[in-house]
């Protein structure tokens, strides 16, 4: 009996938002021209010519701006796809818990140089990729080679 009511109250509320929602008029969100969310992305980024530090993508909608040491450790930035930002944040979440004195010189520069160790990880790799496809181009073309003298 109670599951009957429930599903009666149920239909009878539906109908209710639906009839509502019908009649209001729907305005969507107003964000501005194109133009003006580029504008405003470029701003935000600082500069004319946004690119990622790590890769080629110059879009500012896909651009954000990383910092460093933490945010709570010093305002120095770089500009990061949204792909390596995360990456590197999450990477973030593994430095050491903050000492008691967030100014003290020491702690902000052992931030610091724990986020550029991370921003040279990705380097790092991506050198590594580099390596091996330079490698793989040359073994093709001596696999070529020898396959023409054979």
């Amino acid at each position: 009996m109670q599951v009957a009511a429930a599903l009666k109250r149920f239909i009878e509320l539906s109908s209710k938002i639906r009839a509502d929602y019908m009649t209001k008029k729907l305005n969507p969100p107003n964000h501005g021209d194109y133009e003006t969310r580029y504008r405003k992305a470029l701003e935000r980024l600082g500069t004319d010519k946004p690119k990622c530090a790590h890769c080629d993508v110059t879009n500012p909608f896909c651009l954000q701006l990383h910092h460093i040491a933490g945010q709570a450790n010093d305002s120095c930035t770089i500009i990061l796809c949204h792909n390596h930002h995360a990456m590197i944040t999450n990477s973030q979440k593994d430095h050491p818990l903050p000492v008691d004195d967030l100014l003290h010189p020491a702690n902000r520069l052992g931030n610091i140089v724990l986020g550029i160790a991370e921003l040279l990880l990705i380097a790092v790799e991506m050198l590594r990729e580099a390596g091996r496809y330079l490698i793989e181009i040359a073994r093709a073309a001596s696999y070529k080679s020898t396959e023409v003298v054979s």
